[in-house]
């Protein structure tokens, strides 16, 4: 089963499916809507490694980056728990 990512609800009409099968998955620290529909091995891992890879390049894009001493850029103390 290949999860593809709910953004909106109305999605699940164009997915002939009912919010009853949306899934919530943990990616990262963050919490996604997914569905997950028949497919190989294959689509499986291609598909939740897109979605892994579309949260984390949310999340460095939002983290607060300061110069460090022993490499250019570190994320910032305040923000680093």
């Amino acid at each position: 089963m290949a999860p593809v990512e709910i953004e909106m609800w109305e999605q699940t009409e164009n997915l002939f499916t009912t919010r009853e099968k949306v899934r919530l998955w943990h990616i990262g620290s963050e919490i996604v809507k997914v569905y997950l529909t028949p497919s190989d091995e294959q689509t499986y891992r291609f598909l939740r490694d897109e979605l892994r890879a579309k949260h984390r390049s949310e999340y460095r894009e939002r983290r607060c980056m300061v110069p460090g001493k022993l490499k250019p850029l570190i994320p910032c103390p305040e923000k680093n728990s």
